[in-house]
């Protein structure tokens, strides 16, 4: 596949959640109860940012910042791991 020029990396973001701009103005948990839980539950005690994953997403898709990476994942997970 190299040689054909197609190259693969990912961002891998799960288990933990990622707030967007619909979560944090309240209208998906409109009384917060469940975003306390899950901060809660999170090694560093918040969810990710949608600016922290960007930056991942930003990285792979430069050439002259990952153009030597090649079947690689940026795990943004901030501590948090799961199982299948």
């Amino acid at each position: 596949m190299v040689r054909g020029g197609l190259t693969v990396a990912v961002v891998e973001r799960e288990p933990g959640p990622a707030w967007t701009v619909l979560d944090l103005a309240g209208q998906r948990f409109p009384d917060g109860r469940l975003k306390v839980n899950l901060d809660a539950a999170d090694p560093m005690g918040r969810a990710t940012q949608p600016g922290e994953l960007v930056r991942a997403y930003v990285c792979l898709a430069s050439e002259s910042d990952s153009g030597y990476a090649i079947g690689e994942a940026i795990v943004v997970t901030g501590g948090m791991t799961g199982s299948c």
